[in-house]
């Protein structure tokens, strides 16, 4: 397939409505390509087209909402400095694995873990939000940029669920801290998989390009959202993002 591919534009409408869609509820919640990947099957993409371009059209969200969430100072030196480069490297370490081995199906784990987490956000009980610094600790920055980094290039679903965990539970942070540093470490790992992408030709350059600008203007949105309301609307979006992915990986095994 051509990468300057295009659909015709009444599938590039709705591929377009579905990212901005897409983009609004990740900033503050992950889950996007819950809704733009089938989006992408759907208009009939190859799989591996499809995740490559996905991850192109996605950087604008990831990006988007972290650069918003960076100015408003809820993104720790910390997570830019050490977490984001990391995560950068090993996402693009699982692109590259999963591009040259057979493919795994992990479904059933991906599920259980969606599970656990939905349960732990739904009974957590928030930190009053204000400004404190985190209680950093030596297992998060690992499971948080080089193990989720490293998922994310390789499979992906509930990267963004699995990140706000580890910012909830081993640094400690209020929800809004934890959805801001969160996406800031997922922005790392898009660009990583993204460079994967792009080294083995899986990307649909101007249609990644169009969606991106959809999911620019989600993301936006739902960042602003996110700081307004902080976890009034980040728990319950949590945990009915990771409860919609259990129920996808469950129904397409």
């Amino acid at each position: 397939m051509d990468l300057f591919f295009l659909p015709p534009a009444e599938i590039l409408i709705v591929l377009g409505l579905v990212a901005l869609v897409a983009g609004y509820f990740d900033a503050m919640a992950g889950g996007s390509g819950l809704l733009t990947l089938p989006a992408l099957l759907l208009a009939g993409l190859p799989a591996q087209l499809a995740l490559g371009t996905n991850k192109l059209q996605s950087n604008f969200g990831s990006m988007t909402s972290s650069v918003v969430y960076w100015r408003h100072g809820l993104v720790y030196p910390k997570t830019r400095r050490w977490m984001f480069p990391l995560a950068f490297v090993s996402s693009f370490a699982g692109c590259y694995t999963v591009l040259h081995i057979p493919p795994v199906d992990m479904s059933r784990i991906i599920a259980g873990a969606l599970v656990l987490i939905a349960a732990y956000f739904l009974f957590h009980k928030d930190r009053e939000e204000k400004e404190t610094e985190p209680r950093w600790s030596l297992a998060g920055l690992l499971l948080g940029p080089v193990l989720v980094g490293f998922y994310d290039g390789f499979l992906g679903p509930g990267t963004g669920s699995f990140l706000i965990f580890i910012m909830l539970h081993f640094f400690k942070m209020d929800y809004i801290h934890s959805a801001a540093n969160g996406k800031f470490v997922n922005w790392g790992s898009n660009l990583g998989a993204l460079a994967g992408y792009f080294l083995f030709g899986k990307v649909l350059i101007f249609l990644g390009l169009i969606m991106g600008v959809c999911m620019f203007a989600g993301a936006r949105m739902g960042s602003w959202t996110a700081i307004r309301h902080g976890s009034r609307i980040i728990k319950p979006l949590v945990v009915t993002v990771s409860l919609l992915m259990v129920l996808k990986l469950l129904l397409q095994n």
